[in-house]
């Protein structure tokens, strides 16, 4: 955990996002579950690869449908599409 709120400690700018998911303002933010799964992730090296095969796998299986893939925002999305 940082010591310091984020904005002081690198020097940011506040942000009252009246936009919503916004990429150009950090996209969104993760729910404590995400936060505390992706710091424990960061502890560790993984084939990206693996990875995003593992993880666009789980995703299919639950929504039912025969394939998806991870990324990390719409225009992002878009490029793959």
């Amino acid at each position: 955990m940082l010591s310091m709120d984020v904005h002081e400690t690198y020097g940011l700018r506040r942000v009252i996002n009246a936009r919503g998911t916004f990429t150009p303002l950090g996209v969104s933010r993760s729910t404590e579950a995400v936060a505390t799964e992706t710091g424990a992730a960061l502890r560790h090296f993984f084939h990206m690869g693996d990875l995003q095969d593992r993880a666009g796998r789980i995703i299919a299986d639950r929504a039912g449908v025969e394939a998806a893939a991870v990324c990390h925002c719409a225009a992002a999305a878009i490029t793959i599409a």
